[in-house]
């Protein structure tokens, strides 16, 4: 059977009174595996001489080589954790098999970590690994608020709040969870952005925003009061 090492053919026979003097020739010592090698024997004495040939094979061994992973589970932008490998069926220098694997990529997702065998004296077998990366969580600047048209303050009195937009950072988008929410006081008003990351392997967060105590502040709504006859008017609106 192959582990890499030279072999030669075994065989025997019995040494007699007759016969004191014995040499015995073979072929060539063999390592890889095959069939069809070649061996003789010769016996040489005063009395007598003989001589026999044949040939004989280096089996394949079956191999059964696992991936092993120091961790299964690792959480985004972690490096791949290490890799080694268990051997069953080989007696021979596991460095004989020249085993590599192919490391992925850690982006988010569950992937197979196989070994492969560049030997051609085995039969191999190989069982990989399975590493899941998880979703890290996204780094990210706090926003600038902005009303287009709008000057020294970030918000009206009585707009929704998808009149104050954001500023493009660079790493993501924000966007307000409930855009329809309705500015309704002129201070400590607060609601719930979201921001996406640019990188697919980060997750989504939330963050609340208060307008009034971390960017500007709110400002009143102009009201143009208009009189005619028994009906007050002013801009956009009516009421009597």
């Amino acid at each position: 059977v192959y582990d890499g090492t030279e072999h030669y053919p075994t065989y025997s026979f019995a040494a007699t009174e007759d016969l004191p003097n014995v040499r015995v020739m073979s072929g060539k010592p063999q390592t890889e595996a095959g069939a069809g090698y070649k061996y003789g024997w010769l016996v040489m004495d005063d009395n007598y001489t003989g001589m026999h040939t044949g040939t004989f094979a280096i089996t394949k061994p079956e191999v059964t080589v696992t991936a092993v992973l120091a961790q299964t589970e690792i959480t985004y932008p972690a490096a791949i954790p290490e890799i080694t490998f268990t051997v069953e069926g080989f007696t021979g220098d596991k460095a004989l098999l020249n085993i590599t694997v192919e490391k992925p990529t850690a982006n988010v997702g569950t992937h197979e970590i196989t070994p492969v065998v560049n030997n051609a004296n085995v039969n191999a077998t190989c069982v990989s690994a399975t590493l899941t990366v998880k979703k890290g969580e996204a780094v990210y600047y706090r926003p600038t608020l902005s009303t287009d048209g709008l000057q020294g303050t970030a918000a009206i009195y009585g707009d929704t709040i998808s009149t104050v937009t954001f500023s493009d950072e660079g790493f993501g988008t924000w966007a307000w969870k409930n855009p329809d929410l309705v500015i309704d006081r002129m201070s400590d008003f607060s609601a719930v952005a979201v921001f996406t990351p640019q990188d697919p392997n980060l997750n989504q967060l939330e963050e609340e925003l208060f307008i009034t105590n971390d960017y500007r502040q709110i400002a009143k709504r102009t009201l143009n009061i208009v009189v005619t006859k028994n009906e007050y008017t002013y801009t956009g609106e009516e009421f009597k």
